[in-house]
């Protein structure tokens, strides 16, 4: 409906707003809605470990899979848009897994997480409403997986997406080779994961792999 293509192009026009959390959060995923001057129904997933680029620990994915349960739980019409980003305060969307957190992993362990992080992505590429993701900083590896499975991406100016790990000898292992390649075409996914160069936004732009980006923090 008309009305639903004005809510939703006032939300994506809030990009460019920074929205701050007044009390300090304990959580390292959060959600945030009905903020002041915010449009009805714009809900956004905050990313909130600044101090390790929002790397994805335990915690935080633990914290973004209650973030989603609570956000299918809403009743219809209170979210109409889900904006991932992170918050306000670092230099990174998200700088993919917590690879510190990874080497005390068992197998078995590491085989979990993957596993429940590539449910999590799976989740939100499924969500019935529109979905963006608002890239401020580093979104590599599992970030730039995470910003794939949204509808939309739009960067800042100090944006970098890439998938390094098979520089690491590791396989992007969220859904980045399956969701890459129907973004930006198959040479061009085998290019970014064989090589595991890292995107300007400009660079990002001209691929197709975000819809936009301004010369600011977003």
């Amino acid at each position: 409906t008309n009305h639903q293509h004005q809510m939703f192009a006032r939300a994506s026009r809030s990009l460019v707003r920074r929205f701050y959390s007044v009390a300090v959060r304990e959580e390292e995923a959060f959600l945030e809605f009905g903020l002041e001057g915010q449009p009805k129904g714009v809900v956004q997933i905050v990313l909130n470990r600044a101090s390790r680029k929002n790397a994805i620990s335990r915690k935080l994915l633990s914290d973004l899979e209650v973030c989603l349960q609570e956000i299918n739980s809403m009743p219809a019409g209170d979210a109409r848009v889900v904006i991932v980003r992170a918050a306000p305060g670092g230099n990174a969307f998200c700088a993919g897994a917590d690879l510190k957190e990874r080497k005390s992993m068992s197998q078995d362990e590491a085989r979990v997480f993957v596993s429940r992080l590539r449910s999590a992505f799976t989740s939100i590429e499924k969500l019935p409403m529109p979905t963006i993701a608002a890239i401020d900083g580093f979104a590599l590896g599992g970030g730039l997986e995470l910003a794939l499975s949204c509808d939309l991406r739009y960067s800042g100016s100090a944006g970098l997406m890439g998938l390094p790990e098979t520089g690491l000898a590791i396989i992007p292992g969220a859904g980045g080779t399956q969701r890459l390649t129907p973004v930006v075409g198959i040479a061009k996914a085998k290019e970014l994961i064989f090589t595991g160069n890292r995107l300007t936004p400009s660079e990002a732009l001209a691929i197709g792999l975000i819809n936009g980006f301004k010369d600011t923090e977003l």
